[in-house]
């Protein structure tokens, strides 16, 4: 699926300006139509090219690594507190 914008004459110069070594024209800085706001079909092209990436895909594991370690220290602190609790009754 691609996306086309409709573009003016300073709009294609940007993208002339953004063009890759290939030739082939980059991405418009600035998405046009709508207010200056993505279209959902747009938004979902956009968010499917982001989830394929594997630096996001990496960074994605790093945090759910995380917020797993933090669950786990948090379930571990829970529970020596209730044993502490316990003791003392």
């Amino acid at each position: 699926m691609e996306i086309h914008y409709q573009t003016t004459k300073t709009e294609q110069k940007e993208n002339e300006d953004n063009a890759s070594a290939d030739g082939t024209p980059g991405p418009p800085l600035t998405p046009k139509g709508h207010g200056g706001r993505l279209d959902p079909v747009s938004i979902a092209a956009l968010n499917k090219q982001v989830a394929n990436d594997k630096q996001v895909q990496a960074v994605c594991k790093l945090i759910e690594d995380h917020v797993n370690m933090n669950r786990k220290n948090n379930l571990a602190h829970a529970y020596r507190q209730v044993d502490a609790l316990r003791a003392r009754a």
